[in-house]
């Protein structure tokens, strides 16, 4: 956790992140028909980022991943019923 001094202005230590703002976005590459879905959030009472905890950092075409700084998750999907196509790549590291 961050202290005050690093906090944007109005933010708050006691906030109850009752009122979040999530952005979804859809990303594609086209060499492939795999999708990855990527999820930030921040809250709009104190605007403090959420982090999203546990996942493995980078991308993968097989697991759920998030940025470096666990502001943002991404998830890869396809359609029901559609197999991978094209040859999608990636990485993740786990950090201890």
């Amino acid at each position: 956790m961050t202290s005050d001094t690093q906090r944007p202005a109005g933010a708050s230590l006691h906030c109850p992140h009752s009122d979040l703002h999530f952005h979804l976005n859809n990303v594609g590459a086209s060499d492939t028909n795999l999708h990855y879905l990527e999820i930030t959030a921040k809250c709009s009472i104190c605007d403090i980022d959420m982090v999203f905890r546990g996942g493995l950092m980078g991308i993968s075409p097989n697991h759920p991943t998030c940025s470096v700084d666990g502001k943002e998750m991404r998830i890869p999907f396809l359609g029901e019923g559609e197999e991978l196509t094209g040859s999608p790549i990636g990485y993740s590291i786990k950090a201890r």
